[in-house]
């Protein structure tokens, strides 16, 4: 699919979150300033499968079964949400996947 081996992981540290089957309301407490960020649907999901870290093709594996989709259909989707939340530091990935 991919040849991205970084492996993505949510940052839980001062995040407050409220979670339920397909939508997750949180609050970054390092910026109270800022309003929650409320996620519904794929995004709610994606967030609730990097609990555990993931590369994107695990992520995107996972996604199509979920969704019964193909994973090619949600790559540039999945990965633009990844790159969106780690600009907003809640989401971290490594360099390389061992």
């Amino acid at each position: 699919m991919t040849d991205d081996r970084r492996l993505w992981r949510r940052r839980e540290e001062d995040v407050a979150m409220v979670e339920s089957d397909l939508r997750v309301a949180m609050l970054d407490l390092r910026r109270l300033d800022d309003p929650p960020i409320i996620l519904e649907g794929s995004a709610a999901v994606i967030w609730q499968l990097l609990a555990e870290p993931q590369t994107i093709d695990d992520l995107l594996t996972d996604l199509a079964e979920v969704f019964d989709a193909p994973a090619s259909e949600m790559v540039g989707g999945a990965r633009a949400f990844l790159e969106d939340l780690e600009r907003r530091g809640l989401v971290l990935s490594n360099e390389e996947a061992d």
